[in-house]
């Protein structure tokens, strides 16, 4: 079976869907989604971002930091990727940069990493 592409408008609606779902929900289900987490008891360099996510979707900054900085780039590859969506004109001047994804990727490894080692020395 090939790649399936989705149609830009139906993704578009689609993200817009889900945040908008998020941001609607008065509290994030507790549905334990990290396996590593599960098996061994501690958490990984991704716990707590889904729950970063949802308190940005809500208003709560500071919880976010709290809970995972890696929340806010999940916020920014999505508003990324929705700004890609909605305008492809910007695609060109904004987001094709090779350095760009550079940046973000080597920014997130360095806030987990750094994260990661304070939760462990504490």
């Amino acid at each position: 079976m090939g790649l399936v592409l989705i149609p830009r408008r139906v993704e578009l609606g689609l993200l817009l869907a889900g945040l908008l779902a998020a941001a609607l929900m008065p509290t994030l289900p507790h549905v334990p989604l990290c396996f590593y987490h599960a098996v061994t008891g501690s958490d990984c360099p991704g716990c707590g971002t889904t729950r970063a996510v949802f308190a940005i979707l809500h208003g709560r900054f500071a919880a976010a930091a709290d809970f995972n900085l890696l929340g806010y780039f999940v916020m920014l590859i999505v508003l990324r990727r929705i700004v890609t969506l909605a305008r492809p004109d910007l695609q060109e001047q904004w987001f094709n940069s090779p350095h760009a994804d550079k940046l973000l990727m080597g920014s997130m490894i360095a806030v987990a990493g750094v994260q990661y080692a304070d939760k462990l020395l504490r």
